[in-house]
């Protein structure tokens, strides 16, 4: 993502903000489903999931932890690739109308990730890395109790047997709220 379109999306998070009042407090668990792309040409998209489960608090600052499954990728041409998984925690902050409707949301944290080689379906090697995450999104809350949410996250310098190349994806999950 370059300045231009970051500035953009931070520019639009903040205008949402500001337009948006804060809904309820209350737990949340959800899952969704992601496609990963790699800072590396010759890799193919990657299709996974994510369990998720935090706390609003009325302020609009939350709190969740995940699960993540970014899936298993393939280099073009060769027998190989990786998975990367493992748990991410984050602190964010969310506007939403009280009644429901659209909301925005953004969070950062961090992530502990395993990250599998993989050549001729077979596990040859494994890697083990922690570092910064990030995550803009929008909801649509029906009701007080069910939301849907997309979102545009980033994994920085996940270990990935080469120069260790950031882990970019969109996701789009369900969420019951309590």
């Amino acid at each position: 993502m370059n300045r231009r379109n970051a500035a953009n999306a931070a520019l639009a998070f903040l205008i949402g903000i500001l337009l948006t009042t804060t809904a309820e407090a209350g737990f949340f668990v959800g899952a969704g489903v992601s496609n990963s792309s790699y800072d590396y040409s010759d890799l193919d998209n990657s299709s996974g999931y994510k369990i998720f489960a935090g706390y609003y608090a009325e302020s609009g600052v939350f709190v969740e932890a995940a699960t993540v499954n970014l899936g298993e990728t393939d280099a073009d041409g060769a027998p190989a690739g990786f998975e990367a998984g493992g748990l991410a925690a984050y602190v964010g902050y969310r506007g939403e109308p009280p009644s429901g409707g659209f909301g925005f949301f953004g969070k950062i944290g961090a992530y502990s990730f395993d990250t599998d080689l993989i050549v001729s379906g077979t596990t040859i090697a494994t890697e083990s890395s922690s570092g910064l995450a990030w995550a803009l999104g929008i909801s649509y809350a029906f009701n007080a109790n069910v939301a849907v949410r997309g979102e545009i996250e980033q994994f920085v310098g996940v270990e990935d047997f080469a120069t260790d190349e950031s882990i970019t994806g969109g996701s789009v999950s369900i969420e019951f709220r309590f």
